[in-house]
Order: C-alpha cells, then structure tokens, then sequence
C-alpha cells in the first residue's frame, strides 16, 4: 500500500476520533490558529508534499530529468507545475502531465478515419481515464433505510433534467437542497445516503464495540469537525499506517474513505460564492447527471456546424474534429463527486481535481504567474481613500459651521490631497502576496513554476529540425575563410 511508504516510518501525535465533540471542535480552532500563526511551517509543509507527488506518486527523477517508471498517471514524459495561493492564505498547485500512455499516436487515432483503429483508440483511451480518474463516493453505499431490509439501488434514478438544471442555480438550489435523485419517486439526496450508511456500518460495528451507545463519536449524524479530522487522519489510522486505528468503528475502509471522499471531493448542495464567479449557475456545473459508463462526448451542431478542420503539423491531411469532452461514469449517488484520482486522495488526504486532453489547460495554468489580483489589492486602496475621503468631509462642515477659518481650507485640501496619493502609493508600489506564499517564492528562488526540465535557449534551426525529425543538436564556430565573420551552426 502507498500510504505505508510514507507515514509508517514514525508514529506521529494525532488526535483520537473517539474523543468528544467539544475536543474536536478545539482541535479545529487550534489547527486553524496554527495555520495563521506559522505560515513558514505551511509552506515547508506544502514543499515536502510536492517531493512525494512528484519523486514518488509520479514516479519522476529529478536528476536525470527522467522518469524511474510508471506512477499513478502511467509514465510521465513531461509536467509543468504552478503553485498558487487560496484567499492569501494555503497554497495549491495546479499541473500539466504529458504521459506516455496518451501520446499523440493515440490521440490522432481518436479520429483515425478507419472505423476499427477509431474504436480501438478510444476504448484504450477510456480505459486509461477510468485507471486514473473517478467519480465515485464509495462502491458499497447503502441505497435504502436502516429499517428495510429490501435492496433498492436498481430503484435510484436521476431527478429530471429541469431538477438539476435548478440545482446549479445560485437561488433554485436553495430550493431543491441537494436532492437531485428519486428513490421510489421520493426526493432524496446523497446526505440521506451518506447517513444510512454510516448507521448500517456503525450498526454492524457495535458488536465488537463496548457502551457504543454512550460515546460522543457513535452520534450521528456527525459533527464536522469530526469528520474534518477523520478525513485528514486516514493515512495514518489505514493499514500501513503510522497510526493504525483499532476501533471496530473507525477501523472500517468504508467509513474512512467514504468520510475522506465526502470531505474533500464532493461539492455541497448549497454551492460557494466562487461557484457564481461567472454567472448565476455553478461554474463547475454540479450537480452533474449519472452515466453507466465512460464514453466520449462529441457536439456535431446541427449539419456538422460545429465541426472544426485541425491542421497536422507533418503536412498531412486535416482532420476534422468536433468540440468533445469525456464523461466519466457516474453512480446515481455521486452527482456530486468530483472527478479526482483516488490514490492522491488517499496518501495525501486533500481534494484533487483531474482533468484530460485540452490545450487550453497550459494556457491557464500559465495564467497563474500573472493572475489578476485587483480584488484583494484594491481593498487598502479603497480603505485609504475612504479614510482620507472622511477627513476631507470634516475639514469642510468645520468651515461652514464656523470652527475652522475658510482660508486655512485650500491648504488643508492640498495637504488632504497629498496624504491621499501617498497612501496609494504605498499600497500599491508592493507586489502583494500572502506570508505563506512568499516563504514558498524565496525557497524557490521567487518562481511559482517547477518544470520537469531544465529550460534553454532554442535556435531557430533546433526548432526547424525537431519539426522534421531531424537531429536537434548544434555546433557554433566562426568561418574565418569568408570576407566578413560569422557564427555557423551545423548538426553535430
């Protein structure tokens, strides 16, 4: 198991999920206040996790610029790596994979004019995505009440198309309260799920469990700061872990990754303000409709109008694309999971996101470097002008009730004025980042990116040569026989 490659070397002080709620709630609030206080430590933290990503989980040696073999995502040949920072204050990153297991070969035969070699491609495609992507809140949930002892998952439909249109809404989705699925035409949602599991699992713990009943951790449903600590906690309490869990209760597999799951990978019912950042429905689009299987999305338009001629850099015929996109299959209780690789979830108890096959990935994740901050950088801005704003107005019903002299008004205009335009320029002559992200930014010599290889200059030859196929590797020297010097470059 991975997760005993990591945190089986030494046992670390974690707190117990069977302590009480009150307890839970502190440990929260002291992690919280840890994270503000020691953002050194976040940041250090943060590095040592991206080591394991990228030396480990991809299986990448830094040294050789090379991989050791396949990792979670198959044989990595290339990635591009961005750090950011979350409200300028925990940092993520976002990163561009090249793998060999989805190669331009593959990706030309997606389209390949043979009917056979099409299907082909894209069954080994779907494959692939199904080894490194999912969707699923867990196989064994229970689909039925504690109190039944009939099997009813072939009953659990989606809700229809308009429910879960709404369900995206800012508004209507107030409405609706996650219940975008029917069971038995009863409205219900995946926290009902969630909750029947959880009592039909306790329920088969309590026999190996002493005063069950009595204990604060046994009380559904629970709080989420237990859950919070639960989800954080699984690599160390699972087998191999540093901290292996005894309890019948917490011990469970299914417990743990349904909890890790729950936390970090599916979106709430009620949504975030960053979800209406660019609109008034979700723009991550949840809640998403159940799929039986992985299949290839494809929008024709009406008479192939959106259908799209690719040019081929080799000069080869273009291939006529149309806009597509791969939907994953989806349980009728995961409408809203998302998409993310279950191995990174559960070494490094934390969300993933796992995206596959557009161009426009590299262009946002490029973005990152020069991300428009005018939002939070504006706050001192406008607190400066409205301070000055204020003292402005003072000065001025202090000259028309008397206390202040009219001629001392200009002066004190131009002086309001100056420390207005002072105070801006001191807000804004700084590029504003939070602490954490700075620590990060000197640790690695004040660039967000990290590349799988070293970057260097590129003669225009070199570019000529790798388009055809051509050995890319150059020679500079001075041609002394000419009339006039020059540098010559030729194929070594």
């Amino acid at each position: 198991m991975i997760s005993s490659h990591f945190f089986s070397v030494l046992k670390v002080l974690l707190p117990k999920l069977t302590m009480s709620n009150d307890d839970c709630i502190a440990d929260l609030k002291l992690r919280s206040k840890r994270r503000l206080n020691y953002p050194g430590a976040c940041s250090l933290e943060y590095q040592n996790l991206k080591e394991i990503i990228i030396e480990t989980l991809f299986n990448w040696n830094k040294k050789e610029q090379k991989p050791h073999g396949p990792g979670i995502f198959g044989t990595v040949v290339a990635f591009a790596a961005a750090d950011e920072e979350q409200g300028r204050k925990t940092l993520h990153m976002h990163v561009q994979l090249w793998v060999r297991d989805v190669n331009p070969q593959l990706r030309g035969d997606l389209y390949h004019e043979s009917p056979n070699e099409r299907h082909l491609a894209r069954e080994k495609f779907k494959a692939y995505i199904e080894q490194v992507m999912t969707t699923s809140l867990g196989p064994d949930i229970v689909c039925q009440p504690p109190d039944s002892s009939e099997e009813h998952n072939s009953e659990l439909i989606d809700a229809s198309p308009q429910i879960l249109r709404d369900a995206r809404h800012n508004k209507l989705s107030k409405n609706i309260k996650g219940e975008v699925m029917q069971l038995r035409e009863r409205p219900i949602s995946a926290e009902v799920l969630i909750q029947w599991s959880l009592e039909a699992w306790r329920e088969y713990a309590s026999k190996d469990m002493e005063d069950y009943a009595m204990r604060d951790d046994t009380f559904l449903p629970m709080t989420k700061a237990r859950r919070d600590i639960a989800a954080y906690t699984y690599s160390y309490h699972m087998p191999g872990g540093s901290n292996e869990e005894t309890d019948p209760f917490w011990k469970d597999t299914k417990v743990r990754q349904l909890l890790l799951t729950e936390r970090f990978d599916h979106h709430e019912w009620c949504h975030r303000c960053s979800c209406f950042k660019k609109g008034c429905e979700c723009r991550f689009r949840f809640p998403f409709p159940s799929s039986l299987k992985t299949f290839i999305h494809e929008d024709f338009g009406k008479d192939d109008e959106n259908v799209t001629s690719w040019p081929n850099i080799d000069g080869s015929e273009p291939k006529r694309i149309p806009p597509w996109m791969i939907v994953l299959k989806r349980q009728p209780w995961c409408h809203y999971v998302n998409v993310h690789n279950a191995t990174l979830s559960e070494v490094l108890n934390c969300n993933s996101n796992v995206q596959v096959g557009d161009p426009y990935h590299m262009y946002y994740i490029t973005l990152y470097n020069l991300k428009s901050t005018q939002e939070e950088d504006g706050q001192n801005i406008r607190r400066i002008a409205q301070t000055i704003i204020r003292r402005l107005l003072r000065i001025q019903d202090e000259v028309d009730s008397g206390k202040r002299d009219r001629s001392d008004e200009e002066n004190d205009f131009v002086e309001g004025l100056c420390r207005m335009l002072g105070g801006m320029n001191a807000a804004t002559s700084r590029y504003i980042v939070s602490s954490t992200m700075a620590h990060l930014l000197i640790c690695q010599g004040g660039t967000r990116f990290q590349f799988s290889h070293e970057c260097t200059d590129l003669l225009v030859g070199q570019l000529e040569a790798a388009l055809e196929g051509k050995p890319v590797d150059f020679r500079l020297r001075v041609n002394r026989h000419k009339k006039t010097s020059c540098l010559e470059g030729f194929s070594g």
